[in-house]
């Protein structure tokens, strides 16, 4: 299995995005359209430079949801028809604190009590707000919002740690899933059939020239043989491996061949294959 290039993922950049879209929208509905969305820290420094009226949106946390990660791996086919392996996907919970920039504290708490409306009614953000790497999944899994959750429990000391001045905010938290940007190639395209199950001993007719030759894959050290491949290259075959141990190469031509098995990881042991046999057994001394 050869480790493919690391892809790109910016669900944060997103994320900030598609926020900023609902509330400069929704704003602008209730006759409120000059106000600007910021996602900067509010420093004394940076906030005087903020034109009035201000939304800021600040991203102070990120952490794993409390769901159980996907740490497999799982298969995809790219358009060129190359497999590939790319890890589970993460739950993240991501919160904010909102605070009002204007020029007078009841603009403020006007302005505050209209965020608060507008994420009370958005419990998931609308479809046409989320793009980009927020969109994970067939349908895409909703990205979910709540208010008013618990936040900074010492106000004053995280309003000192930014060195910004002490200010009325609303927590909003937000859960995404993050692709994992790990992604590995699944050995040489398979040009004739590709079979995956527990089959044992298997040895029948076929309609595909050669025969479909069955077996079974063993790691000495008791290592799983789920998702393991075995690739016999010059005749461009390969079969999945099942959990305990079956495999199946279909239409593989009578001879003697060298062959590869592929662990999930990557490591890669050669092999030599007879064909047609009662059974194939292999097994791997790691």
């Amino acid at each position: 299995m050869l480790a493919h290039p690391m892809l790109t993922n910016q669900v944060l950049l997103d994320l900030d995005d598609a926020i900023g879209r609902l509330l400069e929208r929704e704003l602008a509905a209730v006759g409120i359209p000059s106000v600007r969305v910021v996602f900067e820290p509010p420093t004394r420094e940076g906030t005087a430079g903020w034109p009035a009226p201000a939304l800021n949106v600040f991203l102070y946390d990120v952490r794993e949801a409390e769901f159980a990660r996907d740490r497999g791996w799982h298969p995809s086919t790219n358009a060129d028809g190359a497999a590939t392996l790319q890890r589970g996907a993460m739950r993240i919970e991501c919160s904010y604190v909102i605070t009002a920039w204007t020029k007078s504290i009841r603009d403020e708490h006007r302005l505050l009590s209209q965020v608060m409306a507008i994420l009370l009614a958005h419990p998931v953000l609308p479809a046409g707000d989320v793009a980009g790497d927020l969109l994970l999944g067939d349908p895409p899994v909703p990205v979910t919002t709540r208010i008013a959750r618990g936040g900074p429990t010492d106000r004053a000391s995280f309003w000192n740690a930014i060195s910004g001045p002490f200010k009325v905010s609303l927590e909003l938290g937000v859960t995404a899933v993050v692709q994992s940007v790990q992604e590995q190639l699944r050995g040489p395209a398979v040009t004739h059939a590709r079979v995956a199950g527990r089959y044992g001993t298997i040895d029948e007719p076929d309609d595909a020239a050669g025969v479909t030759q069955g077996g079974t894959l063993a790691f000495r050290s008791g290592c799983s043989t789920d998702g393991a491949v075995i690739v016999v290259p010059a005749v461009g075959l390969a079969a999945l491996v099942d959990r305990i141990g079956g495999f199946r190469l279909r239409g593989i031509p009578a001879g003697t061949y060298a062959a590869v098995v592929r662990e999930v990881e990557g490591t890669a042991h050669p092999v030599q294959l007879t064909v047609p046999s009662a059974r194939l057994e292999i097994t791997i001394d790691d």
